[in-house]
């Protein structure tokens, strides 16, 4: 055995780099590299672990799916440049939408994270279904279980997600938003 140590905080995607943790992490034998670890009948060998077992990737990944039909996700300073075309302040005009919570917008790997699915797509206004819901939600919610309420289905809308009904059921989307914000906060 090497004298490197298993640091626990390592995920899998590092655990690579040290062939002894990561043939702890595919379960093979430390002592002999050519056969794995004999295991008693009936004991299912273990898994390889998942790169996306963090709630937070896996949620990450479902917003993705729900928002990459709509026009995806966009960064801060990439929509603050497409508001110059119809804004005077661009910077300070975004600042505002994501300080008063006005728009859909997470933090990701140190970077704000905008779905463009809010907007109109000719002038970059903010659509007034997305700011009722955020209305509705923002007392219970914080920024991110907003994104993964409009990206995962909802049983109110009977299992469609609302990102796929904000442009054809603005009622829907707000009264599924009301009763949302009426449960979490009971």
């Amino acid at each position: 055995m090497s004298n490197r140590f298993h640091d626990l905080r390592r995920s899998e995607p590092q655990a690579h780099e040290i062939p002894e943790v990561r043939a702890a992490w595919m379960g093979a034998d430390l002592v002999s590299h050519e056969s794995p670890v004999p295991r008693p009948p009936g004991r299912a060998q273990i898994s390889p672990p998942d790169p996306y077992r963090r709630l937070e990737d896996r949620q990450f990944l479902d917003m993705r799916r729900g928002f990459d039909a709509y026009g995806g996700w966009i960064s801060g300073d990439e929509l603050s440049r497409r508001l110059r075309r119809h804004w005077n302040q661009p910077i300070s005009v975004l600042a505002n939408w994501v300080t008063k919570r006005e728009i859909v917008n997470i933090v990701w790997r140190s970077g704000i994270l905008i779905p463009v699915f809010q907007f109109s797509s000719e002038s970059l206004q903010i659509r007034p279904v997305v700011r009722a819901a955020l209305a509705e939600l923002e007392g219970v919610f914080d920024d991110w279980e907003i994104a993964v309420w409009f990206a995962q289905p909802n049983v109110w809308l009977q299992e469609q997600r609302p990102v796929d009904l904000v442009a054809r059921d603005d009622e829907g989307v707000i009264q599924a938003a009301r009763a949302d914000r009426f449960i979490a906060s009971a």
